[in-house]
């Protein structure tokens, strides 16, 4: 075995048959490639790569299969099939034995503020709208198809519907031919492919669950959410919404949920440590308008009446800030039994967020003069604006990009794993804060000018997650 290091060093280490051996990296911030050779047969193991291989010469076969045990990467060389065939069943997918679906067609959440009996928000969670489905044959899962397709089918559905049918109809319509049926149950696509046809609505909430012997996996999607600004004289009557996409774009793929959540876990050897093999999370396009009225209903609803700290806990919440300040960090890292986990695939898709905000009230707010003289970031924003001679107006969208997080074959735990996606999100945002400064209408709003002079240029790209 040869370890690829980056100043091209050749470093062999032989391995008896029937022997193990710990390895580690000479240098772990190298290129961490491990070239091995048996015989006539040679190969590369990489650590972000866990494929299993076969190599065939004339001495036999040669099975190189890497696997997890716990926090300890296994490679295992072998002539053996049938314990090439055994560890292959242990990682690759497996079918569920046991799914639990849960499918929620509609939400709704009204925030009340019960000290002024007032509306706050409603919180919206909705299906789609129409959408039409296939079952491909030897699939156990409904396929949706495009908005295009979809679309021809419900126009045509309504016709028939309107004729009050008695019987069924083939309809021959652009490069499809459907079967549809008066009550709308046991309907066929014959073309281009034949298939059990269904006109559907994809709920609002789904979480599905499924476990296995050595996997469980995990989806959670959530369709359309909505917030609507309930106060009398709102600047943004809704303040959050997904953003419809062009009809361009959205007459080729398939609806999609705003939030998709897919976790798989596995079992890592006889290990009690917890394996992501796979986590994806795919977040869609959003719209984001606040107004400073809206801000400040949030913060007296979610703000107790009482909201005053005795002395006598002020005293006790600062000793212990002190007990905290004095403990050695060697006290704390040996109490940090936090579990820790593999995360094999971890991703978060880009972020697009449009944003638009103004410091306006937009209604009457009968604690205005208390609310000038309340210290909240805001204000403090609004105060060092007007030192250095300007004033905040309105931020009219401005679109903030931000980047994708991911990871392959990493150790962490939730806190180590928490504080790395804040980290990457705060960099993000902070690269991203000239795209606020340029939507300034003080400023005559130059970032809306620049984006209007590439749309056509943007119209004809599209994220890979979407």
């Amino acid at each position: 075995m040869e370890e690829d290091r980056s100043q091209k060093e050749a470093e062999w280490e032989e391995l008896e048959a029937g022997k193990a051996v710990y390895y580690t990296w000479t240098e772990p911030t190298g290129s961490r490639e491990l070239r091995w050779k048996c015989g006539q047969n040679s190969g590369e193991l990489k650590v972000e790569k866990e494929l299993m291989d076969e190599h065939l010469s004339k001495e036999g076969k040669l099975y190189v299969i890497p696997f997890y045990e716990g926090l300890q990467r296994v490679v295992l060389f072998t002539e053996d099939k049938r314990v090439f065939k055994q560890l292959l069943e242990n990682e690759s997918l497996q079918r569920a034995e046991q799914e639990t679906i849960l499918s929620l067609q509609n939400v709704g959440i009204s925030l009340v503020n019960n000290t002024n009996s007032q509306e706050v928000s409603f919180i919206g969670i909705t299906s789609s709208d129409v959408v039409w489905e296939i079952k491909p044959k030897k699939k156990d899962r409904w396929k949706t198809l495009s908005t295009a397709e979809a679309e021809i089918l419900e126009n045509s559905y309504k016709d028939y519907i309107d004729s009050s049918p008695i019987d069924h109809y083939i309809a021959e319509l652009e490069n499809l031919q459907v079967c549809f049926t008066p009550n709308g149950a046991d309907m066929h696509m014959l073309q281009p492919t034949q298939a059990p046809l269904r006109r559907h609505f994809l709920p609002g909430v789904k979480v599905e669950y499924s476990i296995s012997p050595r996997q469980r996996s995990y989806r959670v999607q959530i369709h359309h959410i909505q917030i609507q600004n309930q106060l009398q004289g709102a600047i943004f009557p809704f303040v959050f919404s997904p953003v419809k996409l062009p009809k361009s774009i959205a007459k080729d793929t398939e609806p999609k949920p705003l939030i998709d959540l897919s976790i798989v876990t596995r079992t890592a050897g006889h290990s009690d440590i917890s394996r992501i093999k796979y986590f994806m999370v795919l977040i869609q396009e959003m719209n984001l308008k606040l107004d400073l009225g809206f801000m400040y209903a949030i913060l007296d609803f979610f703000t107790p009446e009482n909201t005053g700290v005795m002395i006598s806990e002020e005293v006790k919440l600062f000793s212990k800030d002190i007990e905290k300040i004095k403990t050695e960090l060697n006290h704390v890292s040996s109490t940090d039994t936090s579990p820790i986990s593999l995360f094999e695939y971890f991703h978060i898709s880009p972020i697009k967020l449009h944003l638009s905000f103004s410091l306006s009230t937009g209604g009457e707010d009968g604690l205005k003069e208390k609310r000038e003289t309340e210290v909240i970031p805001v204000q403090s924003l609004n105060l060092l604006l007007k030192s250095i001679g300007a004033t905040l107006t309105d931020v009219q969208d401005v679109v903030f990009k931000l980047a994708f997080f991911e990871l392959k074959f990493q150790f962490y735990t939730t806190h180590q794993l928490q504080q790395e996606v804040i980290k990457h999100y705060s960099k993000q945002a902070i690269k991203q804060m000239y795209v606020l400064v340029l939507g300034l209408d003080v400023l005559g709003n130059p970032f809306g000018l620049i984006r209007g002079l590439s749309e056509g240029v943007e119209a004809f790209f599209y994220e890979p997650y979407r």
